[in-house]
């Protein structure tokens, strides 16, 4: 894996505020369900628009240059939201 060009420490405050994308995006979750115990044993976070819209039109905006920072906000993002 190569490295990140503009890789630099962030704290989890700036991941969760985004750390310098120029985009916005929210998670939502999917439960995961055993079918044998009938209930739900984990949630799947998934990358949605501010406004709904679909992970891809969120991934458009990632190039080789956000990427460290987006994996960052996605990871800080979807933690707050179950914690």
């Amino acid at each position: 894996m190569k490295p990140q060009k503009n890789y630099r420490e962030m704290g989890c405050r700036e991941c969760l505020g985004g750390g310098g994308l120029h985009f916005d995006f929210s998670m939502a979750f999917q439960p995961i369900v055993s079918l044998s115990r009938r209930e739900v044993f984990a949630y799947e976070a998934l990358v949605r628009g501010t406004d709904g819209a679909p992970a891809d039109e969120i991934f458009r905006h990632v190039d080789e240059n956000t990427r460290y920072r987006f994996d960052q906000a996605c990871r800080v993002k979807a933690r707050s939201a179950v914690s």
